[in-house]
């Protein structure tokens, strides 16, 4: 009977000093003041206490704000963000951007050579012969159905997959790189808004890609403001905006029977009706411009010049200096 009471009163005493250990501060002053052996040391670290509280300044951690587009309802488990190096940057016109050009793949002709584009095999090309393309100026873009995704910024470089042609007009289907508009395996970029090119980005230096980027990005910074201002005094016109409603309207039915058309949605007296009723639009704008056209002509005061701003200046300098990096890629 002695015996018993002995061993439940070592194994109570076991018990309350395997719970005192399991106390930060405690534990910290055993440590230093009584080393234990390695075999103990190793058997702690891995109790589940040790692992609570070693993973305890994550979980208090504040739970990130929701946007709607993770997690569901309940959901609370904090996520730690991205480094900020690899976080989803957003463009100011709208789509995510494809991120800093500056990848890590080395170019397949050297780094510090002074080789031209040209000689790396990368020039402006016609669109039916560009295996990639660099956007020009603010550009469209949309899914692979045609449905409009919203805009990208100059100086973005786009693989392309397969070119369209409706009549004059070429369309790339493929995605941006270095990395692809999320959720997207395929996207649409017209050919307007880009200059069509042969090689590949890689065959370019870096310097030259960063170059070819920003001279772009600046570039296409400088028509928005150009446009900003041009239509600021345009608005001045009684004929402005129905004219910049119907123009808008036209395009918009004129991609959208394109969509039709190509999915076979057509028949061949639905296409000659809708032919009919975009031509319809189409008059109508071009009256309502030819007035507002008129109108300024009338009316030279209300005209503007943003080319001599000091805001577009500035910006064009800032381009002009990197033509010399892109010779014959800069236009």
């Amino acid at each position: 009977m002695m015996k018993k009471l002995l061993l439940l009163l070592v194994l109570a005493l076991g018990g309350s000093a395997a719970a005192v250990w399991f106390v930060p501060a405690v534990r910290t002053w055993c440590v230093e003041k009584m080393p234990l052996p390695e075999v103990v040391k190793a058997f702690l670290e891995k109790a589940p206490s040790a692992r609570a509280e070693a993973g305890s300044e994550v979980d208090a951690a504040p739970a990130p704000e929701g946007d709607g587009a993770t997690g569901g309802e309940g959901e609370s488990r904090p996520q730690a963000e991205p480094p900020p190096d690899k976080a989803k940057a957003k463009t100011k016109v709208g789509l995510e951007s494809d991120g800093d050009d500056d990848d890590d793949a080395a170019s397949d002709k050297g780094e510090d050579d002074d080789l031209a584009p040209e000689f790396r095999g990368v020039a402006i090309t016609s669109p039916a012969k560009a295996a990639w393309c660099v956007t020009k100026q603010i550009a469209p873009v949309y899914d692979a159905a045609g449905k409009p995704l919203g805009n990208v910024a100059g100086g973005r470089f786009f693989v392309v997959k397969e070119q369209k042609r409706n009549g004059r007009e070429y369309t790339y289907f493929g995605n941006f790189v270095p990395k692809k508009l999320k959720g997207h395996e395929t996207v649409r970029l017209p050919a307007e808004f880009a200059h069509g090119m042969t090689g590949k980005p890689t065959d370019l230096s870096k310097k030259q890609r960063r170059a070819l980027r920003d001279f772009y990005e600046i570039l296409g910074r400088a028509e928005e403001y150009k446009a900003k201002r041009l239509k600021e005094a345009g608005s001045k016109s009684p004929f402005f905006k129905d004219a910049m409603d119907a123009t808008v309207k036209f395009r918009d039915k004129a991609a959208q029977y394109q969509r039709l058309k190509e999915q076979g949605k057509f028949s061949g007296d639905q296409e000659r009706e809708a032919h009919y009723k975009l031509q319809q639009l189409k008059d109508k704008a071009e009256t309502l411009n030819a007035k507002h056209v008129q109108w300024k002509a009338e009316h030279p005061e209300a005209a503007v010049q943003p080319e001599k701003d000091a805001a577009y200046r500035e910006l064009v300098s800032k381009s002009e200096a990197l033509r010399g990096v892109i010779p014959g890629l800069a236009r």
